[in-house]
């Protein structure tokens, strides 16, 4: 048998049908009991089956629909009669010879010059005409089939004409072979239109094909020569290539960054109080920075893949918030006092004590620049990415000082300071690491990115790639 009838076989229903789904109960209603139409149950099971069995070989629908009329006479749903028995059979090895021919053609991607997401792409479209093999061994007991009856099942599974009645005096065999003829030179013209016009609109549709699947390729009995198209070629030339494509351009972009900032211990000397000296312990800021893109995208590749191109960015943080902290204040109870005076024959000015210090960030800026690249694709729109970056953060926070002042009798109450007191800090820092990232583009060069740095940062974000 020629296994390239698959290649026909696979566009039974994709010139003749409608791209909405074939009711094949509908379809052969008139050659289906009464009784069986009415019982919502066994429509649904029949449906199921009959789309099986066409989608497999329609050749299979002549069994299968004598198998339900022998079970409605008998008023039992046999599965161990010879009918179905023999379906099972035929099912089998029509299902085994297509995924043997599916093996066949994704044995030959590898000896394409594609780039590797296409194949992957490719490998999965042939995928989906793979179907489920059956075991059955073969019946003993020989029946008779009325070919002509069942090619008139096939063609009318191929049309998909409701209408369309069984006439004893045609040759429905030879009516069906014609009609595969004709889809073959169908998609002999659609393909050479694609290779020499470039068309984008393909005269066959792709979803036709992979609504049904791929047939037994004895359904036609090898009458006709299918070695002058490629089938392998021709579902290829449905992927759009131009996806896989690697563009150089300039890049915008917005993210969000949250950075977990530890801000190191101050030691300052109280201006009011002599040899006083305060330190600020170390802490722990949640700071979101909101950051703008401007970069550059090489391309390193023609084609989508691992370090297949470069980005070079820089970012600026437009405004920035504190989200938490592991502390901003601490107590001191820190008792003072002060006189003038010698010893012994002195006069008290004021005494009290030091509460607590709290601090609070004032503003914050954020300057980044970093280079990443693609190092794993999981599809065309899907990839993972390392970076190195370089971050320059400056951070200002204030310091207030709480006193709580028991007495004085002064007479320069200034000389004693505000009861609160505010100092201010500046912490920058230069920083170096590297991050991950996933990236998903849902349409063309607009691109979501979540990335995870050593700086303790996350980053949610998107670009847009204007391409050159």
């Amino acid at each position: 048998m020629n296994k390239t009838i698959f290649l026909f076989l696979s566009i039974i229903i994709c010139i003749s049908q409608e791209i909405n789904s074939q009711s094949y109960v509908d379809l052969f209603s008139d050659h289906i009991p009464d009784k069986y139409l009415e019982d919502e149950d066994k429509v649904e099971q029949m449906e199921i089956n009959l789309n099986y069995y066409a989608m497999i070989n329609p050749d299979l629908i002549y069994y299968y629909l004598n198998f339900i009329n022998i079970s409605a006479n008998t008023k039992v749903f046999n599965r161990d009669s010879n009918y179905y028995s023999i379906l099972n059979y035929e099912a089998s090895i029509s299902s085994r010879l297509n995924n043997e021919w599916i093996n066949q053609e994704t044995s030959k991607i590898e000896n394409l010059s594609e780039p590797v997401l296409a194949k992957n792409e490719l490998e999965s479209l042939l995928d989906d005409f793979r179907v489920e093999e059956l075991n059955t061994q073969k019946n003993t007991v020989e029946l008779y089939v009325d070919k002509n009856l069942q090619k008139f099942y096939s063609l009318k599974s191929l049309l998909g004409e409701a209408n369309l009645t069984f006439d004893a005096n045609l040759d429905y065999h030879e009516f069906l072979n014609d009609k595969i003829q004709e889809l073959n030179s169908q998609m002999k013209n659609d393909f050479e239109n694609f290779l020499s016009l470039g068309e984008t609109k393909r005269q066959i549709k792709l979803e036709y094909l992979l609504q049904h699947h791929i047939f037994s390729p004895g359904f036609c009995g090898g009458n006709f020569n299918t070695d002058d198209l490629d089938f392998l070629k021709y579902i290829n030339s449905f992927i759009d290539h131009s996806k896989f494509e690697e563009n150089s351009g300039i890049i915008i972009g917005f993210s969000t960054e949250t950075v977990l900032q530890d801000f190191p211990g101050e030691t300052f000397t109280e201006p009011y109080l002599p040899f006083s000296e305060i330190t600020v312990p170390s802490t722990k800021s949640e700071i979101a920075f909101y950051n703008l893109t401007l970069g550059y995208r090489i391309k390193l590749k023609d084609f989508k893949s691992a370090f297949s191109h470069l980005d070079i960015n820089a970012s600026y943080s437009v405004s920035s918030s504190s989200f938490s902290s592991d502390t901003n204040k601490t107590d001191l109870n820190k008792f003072y006092f002060i006189w003038e005076g010698e010893p012994g024959n002195f006069t008290l000015l004021f005494f009290g004590i030091i509460e607590s210090i709290s601090w609070q960030l004032n503003n914050s800026t954020e300057f980044s620049f970093y280079i990443n690249a693609p190092v794993f694709y999981l599809s065309h729109n899907l990839f993972f990415d390392i970076g190195f970056q370089y971050k320059y953060l400056s951070t200002e926070y204030n310091v207030t000082v709480q006193r709580d002042i028991e007495d004085q009798i002064a007479e320069d109450p200034s000389i004693l300071g505000p009861e609160d007191e505010t100092v201010n800090f500046n912490s920058e820092r230069n920083l170096f690491g590297g991050f991950i990232g996933v990236n998903y583009s849902p349409i063309k060069n607009f691109t979501l990115i979540c990335s995870i740095s050593t700086f303790k940062s996350v980053q949610l974000g998107f670009n847009y790639l204007f391409t050159l």
